[in-house]
């Protein structure tokens, strides 16, 4: 199961890929968690931050530019960010 809080999702493990699909079909914009602007869904990038012990998660949205700002430079970034096209 999931709840949305701001431009927030918290929901299950178990259930979670179905339930995030279900709910990011009907998506338009979204929140950066970093800079608190809106973006469109389709160009933000998904932060999931989970618990070891828990069986919840959440999902947080964030512009690329805004993401790589914010990590140390010597963190790996192992998948392709498109931020060219983002605008504040």
């Amino acid at each position: 199961m999931y709840k949305v809080y701001g431009s927030a999702i918290i929901y299950s493990n178990t259930r979670q890929n179905n339930y995030s699909n279900r709910f990011m079909k009907d998506l338009q914009s979204v929140m950066c968690c970093f800079c608190g602007k809106s973006l469109a869904h389709k160009d933000s990038v998904e932060i999931t931050i989970s618990i070891s012990n828990s069986e919840e998660s959440q999902g947080l949205f964030s512009h690329g530019k805004c993401l790589i700002k914010v990590l140390h430079k010597e963190v790996p970034i192992g998948i392709d960010i498109d931020n060219e096209n983002e605008t504040y």
